[in-house]
């Protein structure tokens, strides 16, 4: 079946073909190769988790309680990893994604699940998407570069910025109102920017801070591997050092600094669910990890070594010095000479901190902008890489002095973190089930399935390149086709070629760029054409001996991997046969010729070597008989599931919902707590 592009079409979910990419849409270096291994995308999950929030976490344990910090601790790790392992297996199940083997980002998974009347949702995510990314990285780097002019004045006794505005009420008298000025110790004020507010300034720290950061932004996820390992290590060693100096200054768990519930939780909520929303970033580690990396314990001990550190950072500094109130800002208590029991080391570590948890994580928000960008065909590189990668250091210029954006990010926070990295990670799961749990059929409005004769319904039941349709496609039939990295396409049936049990689609998008792809049903037969013997070009058809439903993954894999052995050792033994005849030949009717007989050894020598490959294939087939098999890498990431298998349906759906609950009520107690604050 032929498709051209043609107007924009209003079919519904269950009116979608399925068709596979074979051009390329973006450049092949735009995106990373599968190269992250295990150790690795562990460091860069916690790198991801941890981020600026560690340093809140002294706070909330003084004013919260330690119990109550626990606690929301516990049940945001439990919810992250559940949302991020859901997250995955709902990408997993986009057809022709069953082992990871295609790009799906987070954008790409909502573009595939919100279609037709749901399409509005597809936007709003996108937009909620872009704007939490981009304030994030704005956020990141104005902090990073307030914080490398205070170490600069720290070290040298002053920092200095091109100054090309400053308003009258400038909170920081600075000598002239344009120009190269410099600020010192004495000269800090009160705001976070040394150089106070409502003055504009490109300052020495913030192009510091550009150099390091902006380049590597350009690269792609697997090319900054390198530099997420460095500072997973100078993460690691800050978070050893600060406790250890907590326990030599002396730790204090009594109410006075430390309560058990606190009686202001007003930061517990916001502060703690700012620091789990990372499961937006998943997907992008998810398509360039190598293949077969362990997928559960990547994300179960990464959230796990993350939430430690939150926990352990924030108890101990607590016990060992007064975090409450407006003394909650660790970094500037570390950094004030006048703060007791802190040593030179601790200091420089508290200058270095926002260089790790701050610089190094800009590039990593950059990249993920620019692959969504790229893989929802939004623009072209030139304009994803200028909005994740530009466009942030622009702002942040803007906004550099004053505290205009704190409130922005705090609302933007709220009323985004919880949306996109709980409950949609958790309804896309949940769709995911309910499209499997009916082999892909489509669904009426009352959630039955359409297998009526008339409809001409392509169940789903193996094949990884088509979903379903409703009907069978006609010439001038308008149709939405799904390719991975290109997404819906809207275009017109041109012409049919049906083929037995199968249909050969090619699309022609906007762009006029031609791809093809395969839709069938699924057949319990396989065949195959001999390439040697006889019988060599002849289909044969084998049946499989268990004609039964696998009763898990592992037994679908075991039920596969046999057959592929068995095809394996039909043409070895093919071979064989031939192999036979031919030194037959040689046996009979050139019994003197010594070039024959020289020939004969060799193919003798040859028959020798396929019958020990026979002897490995039953070998192996033994193993995988009796549950002995090894996976390869591809079968470990096809079988990765979210929750075990012998969870039913339903239990894995109400599970998800949980998630949707719990995090929603937590986020509504957070805005209740804000929104408490402005009144």
């Amino acid at each position: 079946m032929s498709v051209s592009t043609g107007k924009a079409s209003n079919l519904t979910k269950d009116d979608r073909t399925i068709v596979t990419q074979s051009e390329a849409v973006v450049p092949a270096n735009a995106f990373g190769d599968k190269t992250i291994g295990m150790a690795s995308g562990f460091m860069l999950l916690v790198n991801n988790l941890t981020g600026p929030g560690l340093v809140e976490m002294p706070g909330v344990n003084s004013s919260g309680g330690w119990f109550m910090t626990a606690l929301i601790l516990f049940i945001c790790w439990i919810a992250c990893a559940f949302s991020s392992t859901m997250l995955l297996e709902a990408m997993k199940r986009v057809p022709g994604n069953s082992k990871f083997e295609q790009r799906i980002e987070f954008t790409t998974l909502a573009k595939y699940h919100f279609v037709g009347a749901l399409k509005p949702l597809y936007y709003a995510t996108l937009g909620m998407f872009l704007l939490t990314f981009l304030i994030n990285l704005v956020t990141s780097v104005i902090e990073s570069a307030q914080t490398m002019d205070a170490a600069l004045i720290e070290i040298f006794g002053k920092s200095c910025a091109l100054q090309f505005h400053n308003n009258e009420t400038a909170s920081v008298e600075i000598s002239g109102s344009l120009g190269f000025e410099c600020v010192g110790k004495g000269n800090d004020g009160s705001q976070d920017s040394p150089f106070g507010a409502n003055a504009y300034v490109l300052s020495v720290g913030y192009i510091v801070v550009l150099l390091i950061a902006l380049p590597l932004g350009y690269w792609n996820l697997d090319d900054n591997i390198w530099v997420q390992n460095l500072a997973f290590v100078g993460l690691s060693f800050i978070v050893v050092e600060w406790c250890i100096q907590a326990i030599i200054t002396g730790i204090d768990f009594s109410e006075n600094h430390v309560p058990f519930v606190g009686s202001d939780q007003s930061s517990l909520y916001a502060v703690v669910l700012f620091n789990y929303a990372f499961v937006v970033t998943i997907p992008s580690w998810a398509n360039e990890k190598k293949v077969g990396v362990n997928i559960n314990k990547s994300v179960w001990w990464s959230t796990l070594c993350g939430t430690a550190m939150f926990f352990f950072t924030g108890i101990f500094i607590a016990g060992a010095w007064d975090c409450s109130g407006s003394n909650s800002d660790l970094l500037a208590k570390f950094t004030n000479s006048s703060t007791h029991g802190v040593s030179p080391l601790t200091k420089a570590l508290a200058y270095l901190f926002p260089v790790i948890a701050l610089v190094t994580g800009i590039p990593i928000f950059s990249i993920i902008v620019r692959y969504n960008l790229l893989e929802n065909n939004i623009c072209g590189t030139f304009w994803a890489n200028f909005w994740g990668a530009i466009f942030p250091w622009i702002a942040a210029i803007f906004l550099y002095t004053g505290n205009a954006l704190n409130d922005t990010v705090v609302w933007a926070g709220l009323l985004t973190i919880v949306p996109l990295n709980f409950v949609l990670p958790a309804w896309f799961y949940i769709q995911a089930l309910k499209e499997d749990e009916n082999d892909g059929c489509s669904l009426d409005s009352d959630g039955n399935r359409i297998e009526t004769e008339e409809s001409g319904l392509l169940c789903n039941g193996e094949s990884t390149s088509v979903v379903n349709t409703s009907r069978k496609w006609k010439v001038d039939d308008e149709v939405d086709a799904w390719i991975p990295g290109h997404q819906w396409l809207q275009a017109v049936v041109t012409t049919v070629e049906p083929v037995e049990n199968e249909s050969t689609y090619t699309v022609t998008d906007i762009d006029g760029v031609v791809r093809e792809g395969i839709a069938q049903t699924n057949i319990r037969e396989r065949s195959y054409k001999p390439t040697f013997g006889p019988h060599a070009g002849d289909t044969r058809e084998v049946v499989a001996e268990d004609e039964s439903e696998p009763s898990s993954p592992t037994q679908k894999i075991v039920r596969s991997h046999l057959n592929d052995l068995q095809n394996q050792l039909d043409r070895y033994e093919q071979e064989i046969e031939r192999l036979r005849e031919e030194i037959n030949t040689f046996i009979v009717y050139f019994p003197g010729d010594d070039e024959q007989q020289k020939m004969k050894r060799i193919l003798q020598q040859e028959l020798k070597r396929l019958q020990k490959k026979v002897d490995l294939t039953i070998k192996d087939m033994d193993e995988a008989k009796a549950g002995n098999m090894t996976l390869t890498p591809a079968q470990r990431d096809e079988l990765f599931s979210a929750l075990p298998f012998k969870y039913s349906t339903k239990t894995k759906v109400g599970i998800a919902w949980s998630i949707i609950v719990i995090t929603t009520i937590i986020n509504f107690i957070a805005l209740g707590y804000e929104i408490s604050d402005l009144a």
